[in-house]
């Protein structure tokens, strides 16, 4: 809707979202962290970056439409071994399935898709590895390019006076905002 002026900004986007849309001004402060993980259901299996499912025979699946993990899979991986998904819950059927050995999705999509327990599989899962850490920013139009700093310093100054914890813990939520957020806890551990 920003695109087409509708709106004055977006409230969530990837760092390099004003690479596509030049007339939106990044707000530097992140609101949140994230983090793709590679699933699995192989307790031995570890990764670390992209780079690490290069050279593999690993048929990796990810969402249609998450631009930068289908551009990674698509440079370091055949076509044959990309098992695209629309929808998450598909991802982890076909883990279960074995017609995918790895499930790429982010921590929080991750962490609130095994929040839902009727989603929750028979076997346990692992995290094998992060692939890609990345933050989330708020973008304005540039018109509004004055209050781009404003924003930035209040959404610091809530991180720090512990705002961002307060709502989190006030909705109930069961994700990870930026000011307590660390994916690297996440290596090695059992999701389910």
């Amino acid at each position: 809707m920003a695109f087409q002026q509708e709106v004055d900004g977006e409230l969530s986007r990837i760092f390099k979202y004003d690479k596509h849309y030049p007339f939106l001004v990044r707000v530097e402060e992140p609101h949140w962290d994230n983090a793709f993980i590679a699933i699995t259901d192989d307790p031995n299996l570890k990764l670390d970056g992209w780079e690490a499912l290069s050279g593999t025979d690993l048929r990796v699946s990810c969402s249609t439409g998450t631009l930068a993990c289908e551009n990674a899979l698509s440079r370091l991986l055949p076509k044959h071994h990309l098992r695209p998904i629309t929808r998450s819950d598909q991802g982890i059927k076909m883990l279960l399935t074995n017609r995918t050995d790895i499930l790429i999705l982010s921590h929080m999509r991750a962490l609130s898709l095994f929040n839902n327990r009727d989603l929750l599989p028979a076997h346990r899962l692992y995290v094998a590895g992060i692939m890609e850490h990345f933050t989330a920013h708020a973008f304005l139009h540039k018109k509004y390019r004055h209050l781009v700093p404003l924003v930035s310093t209040t959404l610091r100054t809530m991180k720090q006076e512990g705002l961002f914890k307060q709502f989190q813990q006030q909705a109930d939520l069961k994700i990870f905002l930026h000011s307590n957020y660390s994916p690297h806890s996440a290596i090695n551990t059992v999701l389910y």
